[in-house]
């Protein structure tokens, strides 16, 4: 994960602990726009961000819609007032992590895994 990612991410974290719902959702938010820069460079809505998530197989069309409720739970926050509850943030954490795991530990894994198959393809039987 990018450092920058896990800076926004701790932050985060710390806001959850000292119960600042609203700066957790904005974060969680942040934490998904800057995942998306990190993927697919600068794009400027969160409409497109995530449908270049999905067009670039990092999410399905599932994963897209949870992260819409995130990024509209982030918004709200932002923007209109909205104080999420505790299990407000508990699925907005959820999706996050769950995005973040994929995209981050998940894909490097499969990649890892996929390189050792093809070796062990090519391996001589005895």
């Amino acid at each position: 994960m990018p450092k920058n990612l896990q800076e926004i991410l701790d932050e985060v974290y710390v806001a959850l602990q000292n119960g600042t719902r609203v700066l957790a959702a904005v974060g969680a938010r942040t934490t998904l726009d800057i995942l998306a820069l990190d993927k697919l460079g600068d794009l400027k809505t969160f409409q497109a961000k995530l449908d270049a998530l999905q067009g670039a197989g990092h999410v399905t069309p599932h994963e897209r819609d949870l992260l819409e409720v995130l990024t509209e739970a982030g918004n709200a926050s932002a923007h209109r007032g909205f104080r999420p509850n505790e299990n407000d943030l508990v699925t907005v954490m959820d999706v996050l992590e769950g995005i973040l795991e994929k995209v981050y530990v998940l894909d490097a894994r499969q990649k890892e895994l996929a390189a050792r198959a093809k070796q062990l393809k090519t391996m001589p039987v005895s």
